[in-house]
């Protein structure tokens, strides 16, 4: 449910938008949204110290490889 949200989310966010990258922020605790991610076809890019139990995790997504995606 998670991923197909996000699949739609990522679709119409560049469909409406000429944004040529989009990045999600999410704790490092959320394995369910890293994964969704994921499998949504975006790619984890950094992971910062919060100086805390949990890192935050970024995951990106170009333009171009949701647009030659198969």
């Amino acid at each position: 449910m998670g991923t197909l949200a996000l699949r739609r989310w990522t679709d119409l966010t560049f469909r409406d938008t000429d944004a040529h990258v989009l990045t999600l922020t999410t704790w490092s605790g959320n394995e369910r949204m890293i994964r969704a991610g994921q499998r949504a076809g975006w790619r984890e890019c950094a992971r910062l110290p919060q100086g805390r139990r949990h890192d935050s995790v970024k995951l990106a997504l170009l333009r171009q490889e949701w647009e030659n995606r198969p």
